[in-house]
C-alpha cells in the first residue's frame, strides 16, 4: 500500500462513519416532533401498533428503522396520524418530518 493510498484512506473515514444529513438532524429535529405529536401513545407504556418512538434514543438507533419511519410517514401523509382528536403538528412541522 503506498503513503498516499493509505493518507487517503485515513483522511476519509471520518467522513465514512459520520451520520448523513438527514441521521445527523435525528436529535435535534425529529425526536422533539416525534415526543410532541406521538409520544402520548407511542412509548414504551402503550407502544400503540406496537410503535415505540421513545426507544428510538439516537441517529444511530432511527438508523435502522427504514421500514418503521416509511410507515409512519404514510400514515402521517395519509392523515391518518396524529389522530383526528390529538394535537396536530404545525404545516411546517409535518413537512419537515415528510422530508425528513
Amino acid at each position: 500500500m503506498t503513503r498516499a493510498f493509505a493518507l487517503a484512506l485515513l483522511l476519509a473515514a471520518p467522513a465514512a462513519a459520520a451520520d448523513p444529513p438527514h441521521l445527523a438532524a435525528f436529535p435535534g429535529d425529529i425526536k422533539p416532533l416525534l415526543a410532541a405529536y406521538c409520544g402520548k401513545c407511542h412509548n414504551p407504556a402503550e407502544q400503540e401498533g406496537g410503535v415505540d418512538f421513545a426507544s428510538v434514543t439516537d441517529a444511530a438507533a432511527a438508523a435502522g428503522k427504514g421500514k418503521l419511519w416509511k410507515r409512519a410517514a404514510g400514515r402521517l401523509r395519509d392523515g391518518d396520524m396524529p389522530p383526528a382528536e390529538a394535537r396536530q403538528p404545525t404545516a411546517a412541522e409535518k413537512a419537515k418530518l415528510l422530508a425528513w
